[in-house]
């Protein structure tokens, strides 16, 4: 960037030189970025110089010109934003050299010299387009302040016309509709994708009323509030109509702003049809899935209950039998009868169950109990078994947890011995301990957290991330050995989920694993630990 310097000057500026003895050279004619270029035409090498000096503190660039051809042919190479005329040249009247000037830089602003003041003179350049007229001889302080003034309104004005370019080149680029209107609804502003939305032309869309673009569109949607400080309206969806009569799904987003004492309001639309049909399609989808999904729970439990009244009428006659049966080997076919139907029973209820949960019907109780009653009841379950291994069974209970809760017992119970069936299954020898503990209490409830853990064959993480889900064991080598369907656990956390809790685990390959489960359980007035 060449500005002129303060201090002492040649007796004919640099710029006057080159601009007569030679052509300019693209770095004499660049302008960086936010720095004004000025034209300044005098036939008088002393007041170049002053004028140099003069606009030294400013950000511009000056080019200077002895005579008005002169000017003419860096009008004709260069763009000014400013040009400072003296009226009084040798060579070409000053007015003529502005006119000539304006047609080659229309958007170049004048500032006319002249040391002839007279009323017409003055006139007549405000008239031809002048934004100031300077006296001759120049008041330095008063003319440095009004040229500073000129340059830095045209640098905001070079700023804003950018910022405005910048901003236009996003509109145009954006995929979206962009309409702008005026305070009668016709539209005034668009942009490329909007013509292409409406199936409109350019000519078609100026003028045209939001009314007949979004016909669907109430009125007290245009209704955004006056302040400025909120400017924007939360988005909303309508109908947009088409040149051709077809309707589109749109989006709608209203803006206000103003210009001149005038309110503007911008809407950005998006066509939301596709959206709209596939949200449509999967929440068909979705219903569907449900359907069938509750079609195969009730499946399920119509076929556990046809399933379950025979195999109760095989537990209960092998059970009858058995003390008639004098034949020992007979004996021993009822009792495998009878384990095998009670296994299976019990896979049976493990389905019946799951199925219940999968279609929300598996409703909790909310009775008062005592929670020795669903230890010992746990314990009749567990003990002979563990004891028939040679597994100690431990039960360890903290002072605090209260004697009598209030929830179900039942699904209670049933995590408990799930939990303690596996480390019946998964442990040779050892020890199972149940430990129940009270993690949160107040006078109206209680959390309680029972943890089960054993000395068994313990989990990998990977395995332990793949457990409570549903079908799923630790490996396939785990069905084949210990048996099971995997839904034990999955059924677990969906009853721990229902009683207010959550379940986990924490184990590690050959020490053993602890299962745990929280349930949120109602406290009984006045009742003891």
């Amino acid at each position: 960037m060449t500005r002129p310097r303060a201090g002492p000057l040649p007796s004919v500026p640099p710029g006057a030189e080159s601009a007569e003895e030679g052509p300019l050279t693209a770095d004499a004619l660049r302008v960086s970025e936010g720095v004004t270029r000025v034209l300044v035409l005098d036939d008088l090498p002393e007041n170049l110089r002053l004028m140099g000096e003069l606009l030294a503190s400013s950000p511009v660039e000056v080019s200077f010109a002895k005579s008005g051809e002169q000017a003419l042919r860096l009008a004709a190479r260069a763009d000014f934003q400013l040009a400072i005329l003296d009226l009084n040249l040798p060579d070409v009247e000053g007015f003529e050299v502005a006119r000539r000037l304006r047609a080659l830089l229309p958007a170049c602003e004048l500032v006319y010299c002249s040391s002839y003041n007279d009323r017409a003179r003055r006139d007549r350049a405000f008239n031809e387009g002048a934004i100031d007229f300077i006296e001759k001889p120049f008041d330095l302080a008063a003319t440095r302040q009004r040229l500073a003034t000129h340059v830095e309104r045209l640098a905001l004005r070079a700023r804003l016309r950018g910022e405005k370019d910048k901003l236009d080149t996003m509109i145009a680029s954006m995929p979206d509709a962009v309409l702008s209107m005026d305070e009668q609804r016709r539209v005034v502003l668009w942009n490329a994708a909007a013509q292409r939305m409406f199936g409109l032309e350019a000519g078609q869309i100026e003028g045209c009323t939001l009314d007949i673009l979004l016909p669907d569109l109430p009125a007290q949607a245009l209704a955004l509030p006056s302040s400025r400080a909120l400017p924007t309206a939360p988005p909303l969806q309508t109908r947009a109509r088409r040149a051709d009569g077809q309707r589109l799904q749109v989006e709608l987003t209203l803006s206000r702003w103003w210009q001149d004492g005038r309110a503007f309001t911008t809407c950005i639309v998006r066509d939301v049809s596709d959206r709209i049909r596939l949200l449509e399609e999967l929440q068909r989808a979705k219903e569907q899935a449900e359907q069938a999904n509750q079609a195969k729970s009730r499946f399920l439990a119509n076929m556990s209950h046809e399933i379950r009244t025979p195999m109760n009428a095989i537990i209960g006659m092998t059970h009858l039998a058995l003390p008639h049966a004098g034949d020992a080997r007979i004996q021993e076919y009822l009792s495998k009868i009878q384990a095998s139907a009670r296994h299976l029973l019990g896979l049976v209820n493990d389905i019946l169950d799951f199925s219940k949960i999968e279609a929300d019907r598996l409703e909790l109780e909310h009775i008062e109990f005592a929670l020795s009653e669903v230890l010992d009841t746990f314990s009749s379950l567990v003990a002979d078994k563990a004891a028939a291994k040679g597994l100690a069974l431990v039960f360890d209970i903290a002072p605090e947890v209260p004697a009598r809760l209030v929830g179900d017992p039942l699904r209670l119970g049933q995590v408990l011995i799930n939990y303690g069936q596996n480390a019946l299954k998964f442990t040779d020898r050892g020890e199972i301990r149940v430990a129940i503990t009270a993690d949160q209490q107040d006078a109206e409830s209680v959390l309680l957290r029972v943890a089960v853990s054993d000395t068994g064959i313990g989990l990998s993480e990977a395995q332990q991330a793949q457990l409570f889900q549903s079908f799923h064991q630790g490996d396939a080598s785990t069905s084949r050995r210990y048996g099971g369907t995997g839904l034990g656990l999955a059924i677990a956390r969906r009853l721990a989920t229902l009683m207010g809790g959550e379940v986990g685990v924490r184990s590690r390959p050959g020490e053993g694993s602890t299962f745990w489960f929280t349930a949120r359980l109602g406290r009984v007035a006045n009742a003891v630990s």
